[in-house]
């Protein structure tokens, strides 16, 4: 079974959106946990679900400063006009 590119994407995108909702989800739960939970388990999941956040907002250019937002700041100029 073949699918096109665009499909293909649309999945990658979906998967990627995912895994970045349950890491922040994670990430909200670990710093309301962190009272009562094993701390070194809490500082693990903290560290990794925080970690995949910061990559997506890198990536996604939502970080100011940096080579991903200038380009997007370019793009969005771009389309104004």
């Amino acid at each position: 079974m073949h699918y096109s590119r665009r499909t293909l994407n649309k999945i990658r995108i979906f998967i990627v959106k995912t895994i970045t909702a349950i890491m922040a989800l994670i990430f909200l739960l670990c710093m309301c946990a962190a009272d009562s939970s094993d701390l070194r388990v809490v500082f693990i999941l903290m560290v990794i679900s925080g970690g995949w956040c910061t990559l997506v907002a890198y990536v996604n250019g939502w970080m100011t400063d940096t080579k991903p937002w200038y380009e997007r700041m370019e793009r969005e100029e771009n389309d104004m006009y």
